[in-house]
């Protein structure tokens, strides 16, 4: 009898015991970072928003039934927390983390599964992972916001005047190797008794093997240095397989055109150096005061902002790949008649690539001209878009599916405004008259 009872007893616990061992074991399976849909070896960038995905497994053979939070860290310090609300046995879930790191370099990341203690597990020893390999954050030189253009003058001329930017004869060099020159001239026609207010030249350059090139510039046979030096890089140490430096260089010409005027300007660039680089073109600018009944002000940003969405660029989508430049300051002039805008980009030539002044937007603008990988926007009516103060504009790059992106470096951007002068009204004329004499009667 005493057997009997013994086995109805294990018969009767035995599934309650079963029961009590059906426990979870929640894991970290694996830990990768990406930007968007590039995932290199755990390569993402600084100053944008990436992605870390962390994959969570049950390996145990209880469900997790309760919610459990998921941590993640990168070098020690805490990136962010993600609940997961169960996990059956043998399940997988994967979390993602948005990682925005402001300084590069390795970092180690770290996930911890059920990092709070909610769950109790068959195994409490294993619910971290590092990731392998470390995460390296890089800059993205294609990426905006790094080098903006600038608001380099900013003036109004009481008596009007014009603004002009030609690039002359100008074209794309290919490598121009040590002692290689490239020759340009440019025509002005300015009109009868105006006054040169500015002039600066421009030289666009790219494909530079040294960080800097040693371009040597000779205008109207003087030689000049660079009145400012503007420039952008892809970035090194992540496989971009272009990582030359471009760069706007901006030259001080003023007195030359003040004094000779109307006419034929020549500049000649020299690779004075061993390394090549390429010449994308010259750009002249000049600002002169003219008596035309109205008032003139303008704006002249400047720089080197590289941008690019193809596949290789490291994923960037257009919203990142955008030059910001802003008009800075007031509106000073009234009664407003005419707002054009000026845009200057090395490399242009997407029809996608997308221009943003203020709240008015337009593609199609970049189609090439005036040659296949310099283009100039010229002269677009902006009036309507105008506000008060800080105008801005944006250059952004296409998406990749529209033919597989594009790479651009936008370099200039001139706001002009010509207003109407209002004539003063003449006091009204008062006839002098004398007091009639007085009648006695």
């Amino acid at each position: 009898f005493g057997c009997l009872l013994l086995l109805f007893c294990l018969s009767t616990l035995a599934p309650a015991l079963a029961e009590e061992v059906r426990q979870p074991d929640l894991t970290v399976t694996n830990i990768s970072a990406c930007h968007n849909d590039y995932c290199e070896n755990n390569k993402v960038w600084q100053n944008l928003e990436n992605t870390v995905e962390v994959e969570v497994k049950n390996e145990g053979s209880g469900d997790a039934d309760d919610s459990f939070t998921v941590r993640l860290l990168a070098a020690a310090e805490e990136v962010g927390t993600e609940s997961v609300s169960e996990l059956a046995a043998g399940d997988t879930t994967t979390l993602r983390f948005s990682w925005h790191p402001t300084e590069t370099g390795t970092y180690t990341l770290k996930a911890v599964a059920d990092s709070g203690e909610e769950i109790n597990e068959s195994e409490e020893g294993n619910n971290e992972l590092t990731a392998d390999p470390d995460a390296e954050v890089f800059r993205n030189g294609y990426a905006g916001g790094d080098e903006p253009l600038t608001t380099f003058k900013h003036n109004t001329l009481p008596s009007g005047g014009g603004v002009l930017f030609t690039v002359g004869n100008s074209f794309y060099t290919g490598k121009l190797n040590s002692g290689d020159t490239y020759t340009v001239t440019h025509e002005v026609a300015l009109p009868s008794g105006a006054k040169v207010e500015l002039a600066r030249l421009y030289s666009y350059w790219t494909w530079s093997k040294a960080y800097k090139p040693s371009l040597e510039l000779a205008f109207e046979g003087s030689t000049l240095s660079p009145d400012a030096e503007y420039s952008d890089r892809k970035g090194t140490g992540w496989g971009s397989p272009y990582n030359y430096p471009t760069g706007t260089y901006a030259y001080d010409v003023s007195d030359f055109v003040a004094a000779k005027g109307s006419g034929t300007y020549t500049t000649v660039v020299e690779n004075a150096g061993s390394d090549f680089f390429c010449m994308n073109g010259l750009g002249l600018l000049v600002v002169y005061s003219a008596a035309s009944g109205g008032e003139l002000e303008y704006w002249i940003n400047e720089g080197c902002e590289m941008l690019c969405t193809k596949p290789e660029c490291g994923g960037l989508t257009p919203a990142e790949a955008t030059a910001n430049s802003v008009f800075e300051g007031s509106v000073e002039s009234e009664n407003v008649e005419r707002a054009t805008l000026t845009t200057v980009v090395q490399s242009g030539g997407h029809l996608g690539t997308r221009l943003v002044f203020n709240d008015e937007d337009w593609t199609g603008v970049f189609d090439g001209t005036p040659y296949t990988d310099f283009d100039v926007d010229e002269e677009r009516e902006v009036t309507d878009s105008l506000v008060s103060s800080e105008n801005s504009v944006k250059i952004e790059a296409p998406t990749l599916e529209d033919g597989g992106g594009d790479y651009l470096v936008p370099s200039n951007a001139f706001l002009v405004l010509f207003s109407e002068t209002e004539e003063e009204e003449e006091p009204p004329k008062i006839t002098a008259f004398e007091p009639a004499e007085e009648v006695v009667s």
